[in-house]
């Protein structure tokens, strides 16, 4: 029986509920009779009881403190989880306590997809650079099995036909490509137009991508802009700003310089999106090399899908790399910063990756990117101050993986009557690096003026960061803004801002949980 649409109809004290079920210190015959009496209670009871003590005490207590009613729905969804994916400690058990929590508030269905991603970032052990640098260090080819489950979707009679439409591009773009001048062909004559004329343009191709966007790219060169722009009307609407974005950082690692290598590249990535497969750099490159081909040819020879990429299984080339999974601080600042940029639309491309190849590793790591997902999604769709909570892993300059927990929220205090006066934000970032220890940083961005405050573990990290400051208000006053404060502290708790960074964002409310057993009053649907 569905008991979600029943009003609350008592409140209980839990820690008689509790005396009343426990049987430890009582005799056999008085145990019986207890049990007896247990039958005559509604099944939430026995269901609780069933629970371990500290799970149920955690969940009674949790929802004590949201004020939540707790149903008989939520109780054996939470057994059966448990019973399916067992948690062998306290900080393990708490992170499922919550992830339930957080679906239960947010009227979003029990799915043990959903509670897996929450779990995997609300478990204090869950931290995705550490995760990533173990899966990248081990064997992670692409298995015969995995091939299959990636292409399992798709029709061979389909797929023969992407190739051969998405190879007419080569006509076209040989014949203009190479062209200095054209109105459509040349960017620089399409800028220098109004921006009637690039309306006019758009209009008449793919609406998620114009000449303005383009240039936004450092990475894509003149010839690039153009064989994209001369072929929009073929792109797929899925060829948007986000693929130009996954492009870019391609490019950054991998040199691409002659025409048809630039053709086959665009090729690849139009024929990736076409047909739902994620733009993982090894599937990027694989199907580039199709494209170096005599396509006529090699769909004719076509018998079987997994042709198309079984140079990626027979070779043992990686699923994921570092290029693809981690941004390069070593790399210069705009490669950074469009990296960064780039993140969300990489990670989605790693969890559709592992969502359809599997793995117990890769579900993992998917697990991981779908709960911060999930989380952002729910904070946008609150209008809450927090804009963004990330993990995204770094790769430091020894080839180190680390994690960046970066937070941006929007500064709602002493709002202006204006609405349209501009927002400030407030900015806080966490990195570990090998040498110089953690760093974390807490930014205020009050539209061009700056007040930050530096946290370090040791003295001579802070001595580093001072030194450091002249070039750093250098750099920021070139680009317009202002330091008006800057501050350097220790750090109080690394461990703890760390572990807890999105417990600390997200139901910050159930973070303590009382040993003691002293219970808050909760309504229970019965």
């Amino acid at each position: 029986m569905d008991l979600n649409g029943l009003a609350p109809i008592r409140k209980l004290d839990i820690g008689i509920l509790r005396q009343a079920l426990n049987t430890d210190n009582i005799t056999t015959d008085e145990s019986q009779g207890k049990s007896e009496n247990a039958e005559l209670l509604p099944e939430i009871f026995r269901l609780l009881a069933s629970l371990e003590d500290d799970s149920q005490k955690m969940l009674l207590d949790s929802w004590a403190k949201m004020e939540m009613p707790l149903t008989e729905k939520t109780v054996a969804n939470l057994i059966q989880y448990l019973g399916d994916n067992p948690a062998t400690n306290a900080e393990d058990k708490m992170a499922v306590i919550k992830a339930f929590a957080f679906l239960e508030s947010n009227n979003l269905p029990f799915s043990e997809k959903f509670v897996n991603a929450l779990r995997s970032v609300f478990s204090n052990n869950g931290n995705l650079g550490s995760i990533l640098e173990q899966f990248i260090n081990s064997d992670n080819q692409l298995s015969s099995n995995q091939l299959n489950n990636l292409l399992s979707q798709l029709n061979i009679t389909e797929l023969k036909n992407s190739l051969n439409n998405i190879n007419n591009l080569d006509q076209q773009n040989q014949n203009t490509v190479n062209q200095e001048t054209g109105p459509k062909t040349n960017l620089n004559f399409i800028n220098q137009n109004s921006e009637t004329t690039v309306n006019n343009f758009t209009d008449q191709t793919n609406n998620n991508l114009n000449p303005q966007i383009l240039n936004n790219f450092s990475q894509l060169d003149q010839e690039f802009k153009n064989i994209i722009l001369n072929n929009l009307n073929r792109l797929n609407q899925d060829f948007d700003r986000n693929t130009l974005k996954i492009l870019n950082n391609f490019l950054t690692h991998n040199n691409v310089e002659s025409s048809s290598e630039k053709l086959s590249l665009v090729k690849a990535f139009a024929f990736l999106e076409n047909n739902k497969l994620p733009l993982s750099e090894n599937l990027i490159k694989e199907t580039a090399a199709k494209f170096e081909q005599n396509i006529s040819q090699f769909t004719e020879s076509l018998t079987n899908k997994n042709q198309i990429f079984t140079n990626l299984n027979q070779q043992n080339s990686p699923l994921l790399n570092r290029n693809e999974s981690a941004v390069n601080l070593d790399n210069p600042a705009q490669n950074i910063a469009e990296s960064l940029s780039a993140h969300s639309k990489i990670s989605d491309q790693i969890l559709s990756l592992f969502n359809r190849t599997g793995g117990e590793n890769e579900e993992k790591i998917a697990d991981n990117i779908l709960g911060q997902k999930l989380i952002n999604l729910q904070q946008q769709s609150q209008n809450t101050p927090l804009m963004l909570a990330l993990e995204i892993p770094v790769q430091l300059p020894n080839n180190k993986l680390s994690s960046l927990l970066l937070k941006i929220e929007e500064d709602r205090n002493g709002e202006s009557e204006n609405k349209k006066a501009k927002k400030g934000y407030n900015i806080s970032f966490i990195l570990e690096f090998e040498n110089i220890g953690p760093i974390q940083t807490k930014i205020n961005v009050d539209q061009k003026n700056i007040n930050t405050t530096i946290f370090t573990e040791s003295a001579q990290t802070a001595d580093l960061i001072e030194a450091n400051f002249n070039s750093l208000q250098s750099n920021l006053k070139n680009e317009g803004f202002t330091i008006n404060s800057f501050r350097i502290k220790n750090f109080s708790n690394l461990k703890s801002e760390r572990d807890d960074f999105f417990n600390n964002l997200i139901l910050n409310e159930l973070n303590e949980f009382d040993d003691n057993g002293n219970y808050r009053h909760i309504d229970i649907k019965i």
